[in-house]
C-alpha cells in the first residue's frame, strides 16, 4: 500500500472495514460514488459545518486554525496551508489550548473523521469548531492550494479504494494509479 507506515496501514484497515459495513459493503466505486456521498452527508448531519467557499473566505478576514485528523502518511503527501496535523482527540485538544483562534476548522479525507471528531470537540466544551464540508477531496477537487509541508502540491492520498473515488484522478499520486 503507497504511502502507508505499519500502524498507518492498520489504522487505515480499521476504518475501511467500518466503512464498507456502514456503506453496506460498497467496496468499490462502481456505480456507488453518489451513495458514498450520501452517506457521509447523512453522517455528517448536524454537525457544525463550513464550506470550503467560506474557509476560504474566513481565512482571509478571521484567525483559523485548521487541523488535519487524518494519518500522518496522507498529511506528509498533502494538507491545506498552515493546517496542524492532530489525528488524535489528545493532539486537537493541544492545538487548540496553544491557539488564539477565532475559529477551528478540521477536515480529513471527505469529512467522515473529522465530523466524529468536531462531535466529541463539542461535547467536550469545544466552540467555533467546524467540519470542513467535503475535507480535503473538495478542497482539492476545486483546485484550491495545496502544500506538503515544503513546497506547493497537486496530489492528495487518496485514502483507499473505497473513498478515493470521490477525489479527482487527475489528485491521486501516480504510485495510486499504477496499481489498478
Amino acid at each position: 500500500m503507497p504511502f502507508r507506515t505499519k500502524a498507518a496501514g492498520a489504522a487505515t484497515a480499521v476504518i475501511s472495514v467500518c466503512a464498507l459495513l456502514v456503506l453496506g459493503g460498497t467496496s468499490r466505486a462502481d456505480g456507488s460514488v453518489e451513495e458514498l456521498r450520501r452517506r457521509i452527508e447523512a453522517r455528517t448531519a448536524g454537525v457544525p459545518a463550513v464550506t470550503t467557499a467560506e474557509l476560504a473566505s474566513w481565512s482571509a478576514t478571521k484567525k483559523v486554525l485548521l487541523l488535519d485528523v487524518r494519518a500522518r502518511a496522507e498529511f506528509e503527501v498533502s494538507h491545506l496551508p498552515a493546517a496542524v496535523w492532530a489525528e488524535t482527540e489528545a493532539q486537537q485538544h493541544e492545538a487548540i489550548a496553544r491557539s488564539e483562534a477565532e475559529a477551528v476548522v478540521l477536515y480529513c479525507s471527505v469529512g467522515w473523521r473529522s465530523a466524529i471528531a468536531v462531535e466529541g470537540l463539542v461535547r467536550s466544551g469545544g466552540q467555533r469548531v467546524y467540519n470542513l464540508t467535503g475535507s480535503i477531496f473538495q478542497w482539492a477537487n476545486e483546485g484550491r492550494p495545496l502544500t506538503d509541508g515544503r513546497t506547493e502540491v497537486k496530489t492528495v492520498h487518496p485514502f483507499n479504494r473505497t473513498w478515493g473515488p470521490l477525489l479527482q484522478r487527475r489528485l491521486w499520486p501516480s504510485s495510486w494509479l499504477t496499481h489498478d
